[in-house]
């Protein structure tokens, strides 16, 4: 006999909850599913490269270069507007999945709200990755929603 059960596991990310939700009995499988207006908000591009830096010790000699290759890549025609708009973009937490019945499955996904892309007429608001990567075959596939 087996009991599965209505459940939830909370993460703290950033100081703020992060709740998946599903089913917890002999295995879990819980999920946390937002749209990129109610997912969870990590800062920028140009802002998380400098946490991850901290993270992995680098010295603060990390933001100097950064800004240096930022500044460089700039500097080569037609590449300062794209730079500064991906280093401006905004990364959201819009899904996150735990499934450990065999085989074991795990979700992360994230949407990359840009700013002032354009190509043309066209605005391009934004795009969302969701990786599921499956422990048992060791192969990950990659699922992607673009949203123009």
């Amino acid at each position: 006999m087996s009991i599965t059960t209505a459940g939830s596991i909370t993460l703290e990310i950033q100081q703020q909850p992060f709740t998946l939700e599903g089913l917890i009995g002999e295995s879990i499988n819980v999920q946390y599913h937002k749209s990129p207006e109610d997912g969870l908000q990590l800062g920028t591009v140009h802002d998380l490269a400098k946490e991850i830096a901290g993270l992995f010790g680098l010295d603060g000699d990390f933001e100097n270069k950064l800004n240096g290759l930022l500044t460089a890549l700039k500097e080569v025609g037609g590449l300062d507007k794209i730079v500064e708009t991906l280093m401006s973009s905004k990364i959201i937490i819009t899904d996150l999945g735990i499934n450990t019945a065999t085989p074991a499955t795990y979700q992360f996904g994230f949407y990359v709200r840009l700013k002032d892309a354009k190509l043309g007429p066209v605005t391009i608001v934004g795009f969302g990755v969701v990786f599921t990567y499956e422990k048992e075959s060791g192969n990950g596939e990659v699922k992607t929603i673009a949203t123009v």
